[in-house]
Parts: C-alpha cells; structure tokens; sequence
C-alpha cells in the first residue's frame, strides 16, 4: 500500500513540474524562442561578415601592393589610378594606406599635386575612429612637405608637431628628428643640436634616425 501510495504522489508530483513548465513556456516560450533565433542570426551574420571583411580585406591588399610595385617603377600615374580604387570605401586600414600613398605620390609632383598632397593629410590628421599613429604619420608628412615650401613658418610647424606624443609615439623618433630640422631651418642650432645627441643616445631610436642624427650633431659642432 505504501508503494502505491508513494507511485501516486511522484505522478502527482511529475504533473504538477509538467504544468508549471507548461505555464512558464506559455508565458515565456515567445520570447525565448526569439533570443534564440536572434543569437542565431547574429552568429551567422557574424560567419558571413567575417568571410566578406576577409575577401575584402584580401583585395583590398592586392590593390595597394600593385599600387607600391607601380611606385617602385616610377609609373605614378598607374600607382594613382590603382590606389583611387580603393579610397575611402576601403575597409581599415587600407582605407589610411590607400590615402597615405597617394599623398606621398602627389608630394613629389608639382605645386598643385603638392597641395593635393597636403589636403589628404589634413583629412587623414581629422579622421574619427582611426588609431592615432595613422594620424601623427599623416601629421608628420603634411609637416614635412610644408617645411620644404619657400614661404614655411618654423613657429607654426613646430607648434602643429605638438600634437604627437614626443615621448610616447612609435613615430617619437621620427617626430623628433623633424623637430631639430625644423629648429635648424629657424636658426635655433643650440636646440637642434641637443635633440639630435638625445637621438643618438635614444636606444629605440631607428638606425637611420641614429645614423642622420650622428651626422647632424657633427656637423654642428664644427661650425
């Protein structure tokens, strides 16, 4: 008897579970049928972007190492048209390099294409949601270009240097053998001087920062 009894309350015990997990289903079933059909459509979206940002992104490099084959060969104008391709519509960071070596071919064109040249960097040094090294590189080369025009102001070129990190930049070092130059275009040797020792003695510095900055710092201590 007591057997049968305890067979009875587990029967009863199983249809009471069933009937609130059939409560609980009738009132949520909806919407967790949803939650999981949109983490299912969100993690197929996810396989098929990943598979079309590849594709792209393999383009995308196929197109700016044909364009720097064609720069090797001088054939600028080839370069251009093969990097005007990818443009702003690249994916990142092509969309940058793209941009980037069509300044550096414009910068050695004529006065115009210099401007050009000049204009692409402003843009690139204005950009949102690009890391900050693509745009001390943009900023390094607008100033670089400039330095070398007949009518350059020192003071506001050094001023615009500002805006990269000289200490903490990947293109510190860079960033600050343009700093001498510049303080020696201005007249300020002393100044340049010191910077480039510092470069000589900077064991991050590249070799041929190093290298330049050996043979600047010698020259100015002869004169």
């Amino acid at each position: 008897m007591a057997e049968k009894f305890d067979e009875f309350m587990e029967e009863v015990e199983n249809d009471i579970r069933q009937e609130k997990y059939m409560k609980l289903w009738q009132q949520y079933g909806k919407h967790i049928t949803a939650a999981l059909t949109a983490a299912l459509i969100a993690i197929i979206g996810y396989n098929l972007w990943t598979q079309y940002d590849y594709r792209q992104r393999s383009k995308n490099s196929d197109i700016l190492i044909g364009a720097q084959d064609y720069m090797a060969m001088n054939r600028h104008g080839e370069a251009l048209s093969a990097l005007k391709t990818l443009g702003d519509k690249a994916v990142a960071p092509y969309n940058v390099l793209s941009r980037l070596n069509e300044a550096a071919i414009l910068s050695v064109g004529d006065a115009a294409q210099k401007e050009e040249a000049v204009k692409i960097y402003q843009n690139l040094i204005a950009m949102r949601n690009v890391d900050k090294v693509w745009q001390d590189v943009a900023l390094y080369n607008k100033i670089s270009l400039q330095s070398n025009s007949e009518n350059a102001n020192w003071d506001t070129l050094l001023t615009e240097l500002v805006a990269i990190d000289l200490e903490k930049s990947p293109i510190a070092a860079l960033a600050n053998e343009l700093k001498a130059v510049l303080l020696l275009q201005k007249g300020d040797k002393t100044q340049a001087g010191e910077i480039f020792v510092k470069l000589i003695q900077d064991k991050n510095a590249p070799s041929g920062v190093v290298m330049r900055s050996q043979l600047m710092a010698q020259i100015l201590s002869s004169n």
